[in-house]
């Protein structure tokens, strides 16, 4: 599962992966449910390299990945306890 992002360098991007992950909001390889690069070169094919559209469905697929898991996962080792609520961030993907 590759995973690039580029920041643009004089308002142009390296790929057309690192901008629609710009666009996506997609820019911290350590997020728990990122697309990979292949995913976002099919969505940007699927759109005739339209950018703006390819970075829309992939906030589409994001929701889904994130609606799939339950709402709140929740860890406990002792008396310490996380939890992580992945609603809010389908909610912000749709």
């Amino acid at each position: 599962m590759a995973y690039t992002y580029t920041e643009p360098a004089s308002g142009v991007f390296a790929s057309a992966v690192s901008e629609v992950r710009f666009l996506l909001g997609d820019t911290v390889p350590a997020s728990p449910f990122s697309l990979t690069d292949a995913q976002i070169e099919y969505l940007i094919a699927q759109r005739s390299d339209n950018r703006r559209a390819a970075a829309a469905d992939a906030a589409f697929k994001m929701s889904n990945i994130y609606t799939s898991y339950s709402s709140t996962t929740a860890k406990s080792v002792g008396n310490l306890s996380l939890s992580k609520s992945y609603g809010d961030a389908a909610d912000r993907y749709r």
